[in-house]
């Protein structure tokens, strides 16, 4: 990790930082390339269907205010919390919507 820190700091500087643009949306690519190898390995670690029990703890995870509903932004914390690698705001929603029935 150290030469690539390195590498990153000598590139970082040459030509008066003429390259720091090109640094960042190396980094941004690298980070989306990261994140999307974390989703695709989530796959097939959540059982489906899931166990009566778990649905039902994450029911109480999500109905925070105890009225038997859930708004999205519950929807989205719980998701958030207990799936870090499904945080993906447009299809939560989508999903949330196309569940709803109110």
């Amino acid at each position: 990790m150290g030469a690539f820190k390195s590498s990153l700091e000598q590139a970082w500087a040459v030509d008066g930082g003429a390259q720091q643009e090109q640094i960042k949306d190396m980094l941004a690519t690298a980070k989306r390339f990261v994140e999307r190898k974390q989703r695709e390995q989530s796959v097939g670690l959540i059982p489906f269907p899931p166990e009566k029990a778990r649905l039902d703890e994450l029911w109480k995870v999500v109905d925070v205010n105890d009225n038997n509903m859930t708004t999205l932004a519950e929807l989205d914390k719980m998701i958030v919390e207990n799936y870090p690698g499904f945080n993906n705001k447009p299809a939560i929603m989508r999903a949330y919507h196309a569940c709803d029935r109110n």
